[in-house]
C-alpha cells in the first residue's frame, strides 16, 4: 500500500512503522516522595482514632437524648426484639428472627406446672353403673321415678329372698335367675343376709322384676339387672364417697339447733359442738338471741348425698354470756382433741381443785385414824389446808343439791353432776350469796368459803367425790380426767395448724351482732405455797 500516490519512484513504508508511538519516558521521582506518603498514612490513622474515641460517642449520646425526648412526648412505642446475625444482614434489612422461649427467659425458671383441673362433680350411683361394660346395650338399669317403674324397698328382717319377692311381685321365675346370676359371680351369699340389710325391687307395671338391689351398708351395694327375657347380670356398685370441707357462719335466733339448721347445717352438728365443750360451756342454758358463730366442718357425702359430719375442724362462738371462745381440732396420739389458740385444752371437765390450798393434811384412806375420835374410820375425801375465807369453787357444771349445816360436816354444799356423780364441800365458814337448792351451777362458780365448822381441828376444806353411789379418791379421779395441753414437741405444728384454720374461718365473716362478753376467768385453784396462801 503506498502513501501519497501511486508514483513508481516512491518507496513503500509499512503502516506499523508509521503508527508506532514511542514509549513514555518515566517521570523522574523526587528523593523525599516516599517520606511524604508515610506521613499522610500516619495522619490518617490518627484522625480515625480521634473520630472513634471522641466524635462517635458524642454524636451517639446526642442522638440518644433526642430520641428519648421524642419518645417521652409521643408515648411508649412498641418494642421489636430481634437478632441480627451479621453486618451483611443488618445492611440488607432482613426481617428480625423471633426469639425462642429459652432465649427470652432471663432467670432460667419455668412458669411451673399448669393449674390443676377442677374436681369432677360428685358421682351418683347411675354414673357408676354407666361405666360397666354392656350398659345401655346388654342391660339398662332402671332409675327411681322412671315412668313405668315401681320401686319396693325395706329390710329383710327374718324373711328369705323368695319371701321378699313374693310379697311384692308375681315374677317368681326371676328368683331362680337372680340367684343363678349371684352364684356365678360369687358377690354375696343369700344365706348370709342379715335382718337389717336393705333391698329394693324395681318392677314394671305388670310386676316383672327389672332389677334387684341389695345393700349391706351405705357403701356396699349390689345390683342384679335383667339382661334378657330370663337372664340377669350381677355386679357390685362402686358407690362414690366424697369428703368435703364446709364453712358456715350464722346468728342465733331461738334454739341453737334451729339456728344451725337455718345457717345450712344438719341438726346433728349440735352434738358435735356440745361434745367439744363438754362441761366447760352449757349451750342449753347460756345461749342468747343475737349470739354469733362460725365453723369449719368435714362432711361425708355418699352417692352424691350428704351422709354425716365426720368432725369439726374449727369453731368460734361470740356470746353475750359465754363470751368469745374458739376451738381448733388437732391430733395428739392418734386421737383428735380440741384446744384454744394458746394450746390449752377446751375440753376441761373439772377444775384441778376446788380452792387454793397450802397442803393436803389428810388423803383418801379407808383405814385412817380419826384425829378427834381416835378410832379407825374411813376418810372418804381429802382435806385441803387453807386460811378461813379462801374462796371455794364448783369443780364442774351441775345442780346445787343441798347447802346447809349437817352435823360433823359443818356447813356443807353438795353438787350433783351428770354421770351419777356428786361432789361434797364441808366445814365451810360461809356460802356464796344467792345460793338456792335446785339451781344450776357452772364450773368455776363461787359456792362458799373455807372454814372450821363441824368436827374439825383447824381451817380446811374437806372435799369428796361420790361416783355411782360410792366415794372415790378425788386426787386420782381428777388427775385421770384432767385435759392436757398440746405436747411441747408438737407446739410448732399446732401453731401452723391454727394459722391454717384461722384462714379457713376468715372465708366466712362473723355476722354483725352484740359484742361478746369477756369470757369468765378460770379460778386459780390448786397448790399454793404457805407464804402466799393468804394473798
Amino acid at each position: 500500500m503506498a502513501i501519497g500516490g501511486s508514483g513508481a519512484g516512491r518507496r513503500n513504508v509499512p503502516v506499523a512503522a508509521v503508527c508506532r508511538v514511542p514509549p513514555p519516558v518515566p517521570e523522574a521521582q523526587e528523593p523525599d516522595a516516599g517520606l511524604r506518603h508515610h506521613r499522610a498514612f500516619v495522619l490518617s490513622c490518627i484522625a480515625l482514632v480521634f473520630v472513634a474515641v471522641f466524635a462517635v460517642p458524642v454524636v451517639f449520646l446526642h442522638v440518644r437524648a433526642t430520641t428519648a425526648a421524642t419518645i417521652d412526648r409521643a408515648g411508649p412505642a412498641p418494642t421489636t426484639v430481634a437478632v441480627v446475625s451479621g453486618a451483611a444482614g443488618a445492611a440488607s434489612g432482613a426481617a428480625p428472627r423471633p426469639l425462642t422461649e429459652a432465649e427470652l427467659d432471663a432467670v432460667g425458671e419455668d412458669e411451673g406446672p399448669p393449674a390443676p383441673a377442677p374436681a369432677p362433680p360428685p358421682q351418683t350411683l347411675a354414673d357408676a353403673c354407666k361405666r360397666l361394660p354392656g350398659y345401655g346395650t346388654i342391660f339398662v338399669e332402671p332409675q327411681p321415678g322412671e315412668e313405668g317403674i315401681e320401686v319396693f324397698e325395706g329390710t329383710f328382717g327374718r324373711r328369705t329372698f323368695f319371701q321378699v319377692v313374693k310379697a311384692h311381685s308375681r315374677d317368681l321365675d326371676a328368683v331362680a335367675a337372680i340367684s343363678e346370676a349371684v352364684r356365678r359371680t360369687q358377690l354375696f351369699d343369700f344365706r348370709r343376709i342379715r335382718p337389717d340389710d336393705r333391698y329394693r325391687l324395681f318392677c314394671t307395671t305388670d310386676g316383672t322384676i327389672r332389677m334387684f338391689e341389695y345393700s349391706r351398708s351405705e357403701t356396699e351395694m349390689y345390683h342384679v339387672v335383667r339382661a334378657g327375657e330370663a337372664s340377669f347380670v350381677a355386679h357390685q356398685v362402686e358407690v362414690p364417697v366424697e369428703d368435703r370441707v364446709t364453712r358456715v357462719a350464722g346468728r342465733v335466733e331461738g334454739a341453737l339447733s334451729r339456728s344451725f339448721v337455718a345457717a345450712g347445717l344438719d341438726a346433728s352438728i349440735v352434738s358435735l359442738v356440745t361434745d367439744i365443750f363438754s362441761f366447760s360451756i352449757n349451750f342449753s342454758r347460756d345461749v342468747r338471741a343475737g349470739d354469733r358463730f362460725r365453723l369449719v366442718v368435714e362432711e361425708r357425702w355418699i352417692a352424691g348425698r350428704f351422709h354425716h359430719y365426720t368432725r369439726i375442724l374449727a369453731f368460734e362462738y361470740a356470746g353475750q354470756l359465754i363470751g368469745a371462745v374458739k376451738a381448733y381440732a388437732f391430733d395428739v396420739g392418734g386421737r383428735t382433741r380440741f384446744f384454744a389458740a394458746d394450746g390449752s385444752s377446751v375440753q376441761r371437765v373439772f377444775l384441778s381443785a376446788p380452792c387454793r390450798y397450802e397442803a393436803i393434811s389428810s388423803r383418801f384412806d379407808p383405814n385412817r385414824m380419826h384425829p378427834v375420835l381416835h378410832v379407825r374410820k374411813p376418810h372418804e375425801g381429802i382435806d385441803l389446808v387453807a386460811p378461813t375465807g379462801t374462796p371455794v369453787y364448783a369443780i364442774a357444771d351441775g345442780t346445787l343439791a343441798f347447802h346447809g349445816e349437817k352435823g360433823p360436816n359443818g356447813e356443807l354444799v353438795v353438787l350433783e353432776h351428770p354421770g351419777e356423780m356428786m361432789s361434797y364441800y364441808a366445814h365451810l365458814s360461809a356460802y356464796a350469796p344467792n345460793l338456792r337448792d335446785g339451781m344450776s351451777v357452772r364450773r368455776g362458780q363461787l359456792i362458799g368459803y373455807v372454814g372450821n365448822t363441824g368436827r374439825s381441828t383447824g381451817p380446811h376444806l374437806h372435799f369428796g367425790i361420790k361416783l355411782h353411789g360410792k366415794f372415790v379418791d378425788p386426787e386420782t379421779y381428777l388427775r385421770s380426767r384432767r385435759a392436757q395441753p398440746v405436747p411441747a414437741a408438737q407446739t410448732e405444728a399446732f401453731r401452723a395448724r391454727v394459722a391454717e384454720l384461722d384462714a379457713e374461718l376468715a372465708l366466712v365473716p362473723l355476722p354483725a351482732g352484740p359484742a361478746a362478753a369477756a369470757a369468765p376467768a378460770t379460778p386459780e385453784v390448786g397448790y399454793a405455797p404457805a407464804a402466799d396462801a393468804g394473798n
